[in-house]
Formats: C-alpha cells, sequence, structure tokens
C-alpha cells in the first residue's frame, strides 16, 4: 500500500483492510487495521514585543500601549508568557527615592490566545514638568 505524505500536523490516521469471502479456512480476525503515524511537527512561533516613543505630559498621565506578536497564529491552548516592566533611564517608584516616571506591572501566564496572534500590555506613564532626556522603559518576558 502506497501512502502519500503531507506537511500536516494531524492525529495519528488508519485504514482497514478487510478480508471477505473466505473458503477453505475460518476466518478467525478479518480485519486488519493499518494506522500512518503522523510525522509532521508544528513550528513554534517566535514571539516579539514592539518599541513604543511618544511624548509624556506635563501633569498627567499617558498609556504607553506594547503589543506581544506571534509569528504564527497560537496553537490549542494558546502560548503563555509572563510579562514585566523594568527600569531602563526611567525609575518607577520601586524603592520609593526612584523618579515614579512610570507605574510598574508585572504580570504572569497572559496568554495569546488559540487562533490569534496579538496580545496588548499597558504602561501608564506619569508626567512632569521636568527637562529631562528621553527616558526607556525596558520590557522583558
Amino acid at each position: 500500500m502506497t501512502v502519500n505524505g503531507d506537511m500536516t500536523v494531524e492525529p495519528d490516521e488508519t485504514f482497514f483492510v478487510n478480508v471477505s469471502n473466505v473458503t477453505g479456512a475460518i476466518l478467525v480476525d478479518g480485519q486488519g487495521v493499518g494506522t500512518i503515524q503522523n510525522d509532521d511537527s508544528a513550528p513554534l512561533p517566535n514571539l516579539s514585543i514592539n518599541d513604543v516613543s511618544q511624548s509624556e505630559t506635563n501633569s498627567d498621565t499617558t498609556t504607553f500601549t506594547f503589543t506581544v506578536t506571534s509569528s504564527l497564529p497560537a496553537p490549542v491552548g494558546g502560548i503563555t508568557f509572563n510579562i514585566a516592566t523594568a527600569d531602563g533611564t526611567a525609575q518607577d517608584d520601586t524603592p520609593p527615592a526612584e523618579d515614579n516616571d512610570y507605574v510598574a506591572r508585572s504580570l504572569n501566564a497572559q496568554t495569546i490566545t488559540a487562533g490569534n496572534t496579538t496580545y496588548t500590555f499597558n504602561v501608564i506613564v506619569n508626567g512632569d514638568m521636568l527637562v529631562e532626556a528621553n527616558e526607556s522603559v525596558c520590557r522583558s518576558t
């Protein structure tokens, strides 16, 4: 029997071979099962997060929206990851002696759901009247 190969990730597949119309013997087991085992694997997607650059306000807050993007739609069960801010030249207020440029965030087990490719994460930036160089918040996953 010839099996046609493919590159589709799928469960193992079965087919049956039946023996019938027997003369001169007693048929004890008249059906054989052929199992085509999947030999393909799903490629793992690549994750990346965008950079955001915008002006802060003089007194209010500004929301910076970061997007985590998967190179492929998330598989069944989704893609799970942790995401957190970390001080770059901008500082949160931990310890309290730091600048309080932004509100630190840390989330565990965040998910890009099955079939989707993005997840968004907001960071609140605190405005001030200080004349300062551009500041950065590092991102870690």
